[in-house]
């Protein structure tokens, strides 16, 4: 009679619960909303859903996990009746599923198992290891120990950048000032300086330099979350993950690391990441690396008869770069207005059934936000001077959600160099044709 469910909510403690779909985003936000009922009989759906989330079937990822915690379930299972085998054991999950699953052989998927969690004939039941610390104890420790030693010394000075067109930004999001150059001074030792890239004069290379360095360096603030951060961004960006962990552990230099991922990129899309004196377009990188990840869906609605259609996702590379935008934000030109602004305006399009009723009024466009991501990427093109926001806080389920500038990208003569911002406000200068690529 009892259920926990997603998000500690508790589930079967609602007699009635009322519920509204419209926001969820996944399977498994519609069972937290709906598992917490005690019967149908008193759950009220408020209005309507999107169904294909329930009957489209779950993501090899999330099938994978279930997978997991039944294993996991039987090894609990067997060590407390006392009939775990010595075979199966490990320090950490990976390669104790991995043994199991070596000890169990076809017999590690229970016949109890739901169908839809059950592997199919192509798929291998048996897990690779890999060189992470999701498998191996010394680096996962190592990274562990790293993270802690680099969080104790982080400065806590006030969070104050400056960006490309010489305007200081601060975090109460005020307009900028038109100001000299400023240029932080603090000394730091070369252990503590951020890690740039070396520009490839062969294999045109500065696209990579100036993505990569920002990656990595914001990868290093916490190798443990952002390795699980990477991993949901697809296979690519789990090569890139696992390419600076080897950077991290000293195993491989910055730039073996990057001609690694470039390697990978190469061959997945050979008439995109060409080798040689080619160029590469950023927004290219970013597409191709990052797989899509929807954080929100856009809704038309008509503020007098209340029609409202759902049009599509949003994903969290945002392109600002439309007349449209410009227009609409001439006085107020900083992301986070854009970002109020698009969360919810008045549109073109006439409501089709205010006009046949003889009403005349257009649909209000508005974003529902599902969940936030961990990132953020803004691409600003047509010199539209933008200025970038220091704090972007985001809104969702009745909480503020922080994400602070980690870095900014520019283009132009075919190349790009980069700033990236450190967790003490303080702002570096990459550029990988300088100073052997040294921030």
């Amino acid at each position: 009679n009892f259920a926990m469910t997603d998000y500690a909510s508790q589930g079967k403690s609602r007699n009635e619960n009322l519920v509204d779909l419209t926001h969820c985003y996944s399977t498994q936000s519609y069972y937290t909303c709906l598992s917490r009922s005690t019967s149908a009989a008193k759950t009220v759906i408020l209005q309507g859903f999107s169904e294909k989330r329930i009957t489209s079937g779950i993501g090899g990822y999330l099938r994978q996990e279930f997978r997991e915690l039944e294993m996991l379930n039987d090894i609990t299972y067997l060590k407390h009746i006392g009939e775990l085998p010595n075979n199966i054991s490990g320090l950490l999950r990976n390669p104790l599923i991995r043994s199991y699953q070596k000890y169990k052989g076809n017999g590690c998927q229970s016949s109890e198992w739901h169908p839809s969690i059950k592997w199919n004939a192509n798929e291998s039941k048996i897990k690779t290891p890999e060189d992470n610390g999701t498998w191996l104890v010394e680096i996962n420790n190592s990274i562990i120990k790293s993270a802690s030693a680099t969080n104790k010394n982080k400065t806590k000075n006030k969070r104050t950048i400056t960006d490309a067109s010489n305007m200081t930004i601060n975090e109460s999001n005020e307009d900028a000032e038109h100001k000299g150059k400023k240029v932080c001074t603090a000394e730091r030792t070369n252990e503590e300086l951020p890690l740039g890239l070396m520009w490839d004069s062969i294999n045109y290379s500065c696209a990579y330099d100036a993505l990569f360095t920002i990656l990595y360096n914001v990868w290093h603030d916490n190798p443990v979350i952002w390795a699980e951060h990477f991993m949901t961004y697809g296979n690519l960006m789990k090569c890139v993950s696992l390419n600076f962990n080897k950077l991290y552990c000293k195993q491989l230099s910055f730039e073996n690391s990057r001609d690694n991922i470039r390697s990978v990129l190469h061959n997945k899309y050979p008439d995109i990441f060409k080798n040689g004196e080619y160029y590469v377009y950023i927004d290219q990188l970013f597409s191709k690396l990052m797989t899509s990840q929807p954080f929100a869906h856009i809704q038309e609605y008509c503020s007098i008869c209340g029609d409202y259609r759902i049009t599509r996702e949003v994903d969290f590379k945002i392109p600002i770069m439309n007349i449209e935008e410009a227009h609409y934000n001439k006085n107020n030109r900083c992301i986070s207005n854009i970002m109020a602004w698009k969360l919810r305006h008045k549109t073109e399009k006439r409501c089709n059934t205010c006009s046949v009723n003889g009403r005349n009024n257009n649909y209000d466009q508005c974003w529902i936000i599902d969940h936030v991501p961990d990132m953020f990427v803004f691409e600003i093109i047509d010199d539209m001077n933008i200025k970038p926001d220091v704090e972007l806080i985001v809104h969702c389920n009745g909480n503020a959600h922080h994400r602070y500038l980690c870095g900014i990208i520019y283009g132009g003569g075919g190349h790009f160099r980069s700033r990236l911002i450190d967790k003490s406000g303080m702002v570096w200068l990459h550029d990988g044709m300088m100073n052997e690529g040294k921030c």
